[in-house]
């Protein structure tokens, strides 16, 4: 008599392979999300505190190393005094300020202030030239109502030596140099300017050119700005004032402030 043939029975069990297949790349997914997120806390410390030493002047360490927290010491929902902004918040800050690493620029500073003073007093420049430091460094502060007439950018012959002297006191300074120009409130509109934006730029570069072309300043060294009728270090509410505003700054930039800068590049 002949056996019935046996029907090979289903295997129930064969979805565990895709599905241990389905867990392992799952497992690889989410591996990869993670190596992806993490955060290389190295890195982070050495950006805060270079942003820390940069920005206050002090050094900030983060949570869980040695030394002061960045971000301890702060609790959920706790508030912080509100900074009120005021108009005289808006003008200049001239108090000297210093940061912790600053002990060489602050005494080469002090040093060229003392051979400014002379300068000074000895032409009798009281109203034409003065200087004080600041966040950013040693400004040098010129009255445009002595260097040029109103309206223009052509600078005063004869105030033309007392730019090419005082770049020769600031050019033994190794820093980065600035010209800032500024104007009062008061609107100009004319073929040449039609704002005050090009006029404060265009007597900034016009002492420029005298500190490179005439003292031999190194034109990789220095730069022009200019800032309008919005930097002012008074009030535009009187006629005094606004000659206080109307200025070309010098600005001996503070050493930090080099690493900021675009890198030079040196052409064959």
């Amino acid at each position: 008599m002949r056996r019935p043939e046996e029907h090979e029975k289903d295997n129930t069990e064969r979805w565990l392979l895709s599905y241990a297949d389905f867990i392992t790349l799952l497992m690889i997914f989410f591996v990869i999300l993670y190596s992806m997120s993490r955060i290389d806390a190295a890195k982070f410390e050495m950006l805060a505190q270079t942003l820390g030493k940069t920005l206050t002047g002090t050094q900030y360490i983060l949570k869980g190393s040695s030394g002061p927290s960045m971000v301890s010491g702060i609790s959920a929902g706790e508030t912080f005094p509100s900074t009120q902004v005021t108009p005289n918040s808006l003008y200049v800050n001239r108090t000297p300020t210093y940061g912790t690493n600053d002990s060489v620029d602050q005494n080469a500073f002090k040093e060229v202030e003392k051979i400014l003073d002379n300068f000074i007093k000895e032409n009798g420049l009281e109203g034409v030239v003065s200087h004080y430091v600041s966040e950013r460094g040693l400004v040098v502060s010129l009255s445009n109502a002595a260097l040029f007439d109103s309206g223009s950018s052509e600078l005063h012959a004869d105030q033309k030596k007392t730019v090419i002297k005082i770049g020769e006191i600031l050019k033994v300074l190794p820093n980065l140099i600035r010209v800032e120009g500024h104007t009062d409130n008061r609107p100009i509109h004319n073929a040449r300017f039609p704002s005050n934006w090009e006029l404060s730029v265009l007597r900034a570069t016009t002492v420029l050119q005298i500190l490179v072309a005439d003292v031999g300043i190194s034109p990789d060294k220095i730069s022009a700005i200019g800032y309008g009728e919005y930097r002012p270090i008074a009030p535009n509410d009187s006629g005094p004032n606004r000659q206080l505003n109307r200025r070309v700054d010098i600005v001996i930039m503070k050493s930090e402030y080099n690493q900021w800068e675009p890198n030079q590049t040196k052409t064959p």
